[in-house]
């Protein structure tokens, strides 16, 4: 270690190794933003499916619900405002499952922006069919509260 600049020698050679390690950790983890995204994607997608592929059954057993309390009411008025919005929703449905994507896609190829941008795309089907789900939950408990206090008014009637 006669030479002065050994130091020197010492230094860039710890600069290339820190440049390098830190380009390897860069790298390692833009591969692990990329997974954590497909596995994001991935699970946005089969909640989006499931919650899609119910919508159907769900919209059915509402029609025959409100059907019955109409027939139960004799408010044929309502029942027909009721259908009126009922029949563009089913084919909101229709429409939000050919917008899924095929359940065996593979998303190995995309960037991390392009997967992003994917499961912003399946969060908004998602929503939308939430938005659906939720307004026919909903007249579900209005038709209950309907039965409820038809009940209610009978049993004051025999007493």
């Amino acid at each position: 270690m006669s030479d002065p600049n050994w130091l020197n020698y010492v230094g860039a050679g710890t600069g290339i190794v820190g440049a390098v390690l830190g380009f390897i950790g860069y790298r390692q983890s833009r591969e692990m933003k990329a997974v954590d995204l497909r596995l994001q994607l991935g699970r946005a997608e089969n909640e989006a499916r499931v919650a899609i592929e119910h919508l159907p059954a769900l919209m059915s057993l509402a029609k025959q619900s409100r059907e019955r309390v109409s027939a139960m009411t004799g408010q044929a008025g309502a029942l027909q405002t009721w259908l009126n919005s009922f029949a563009p929703d089913l084919e909101q449905v229709a429409a939000l499952k050919t917008q899924l994507p095929a359940e065996d896609t593979s998303y190995e190829a995309l960037t991390p922006g392009q997967l992003a941008a994917r499961v912003v795309v399946v969060h908004r089907l998602s929503l939308q069919a939430l938005r659906i789900t939720d307004k026919y939950k909903d007249s579900l408990a209005e038709d209950d509260k309907a039965r409820d206090d038809r009940r209610a008014d009978i049993r004051a009637k025999l007493q």
